[in-house]
């Protein structure tokens, strides 16, 4: 048998295991990353007059020429 120990400071929920497998470990909302907050931060709620752009993109989408771009 293989002694089970933990040292320092612990608070709150600890788990020790050798071997799981399929186990999710959460609140059951999926993990939201500060770099998606960030970019949220500064990004437009709406773009406006860029009917040119966005033709370009249904382009390059739709084209057969980029198909494997």
């Amino acid at each position: 048998m293989i002694p089970n120990s933990a040292s320092g400071k612990v608070t709150g929920p600890a788990i020790q295991a050798a071997t799981v497998h399929g186990v999710h470990v959460g609140n059951g909302e999926p993990p939201r990353s500060y770099y998606l907050t960030r970019i949220e931060s500064f990004t437009p709620r709406c773009l406006v007059d860029r009917d040119e752009e966005l033709n370009e993109l249904a382009r390059f989408c739709t084209s057969p020429d980029t198909a494997s771009a």
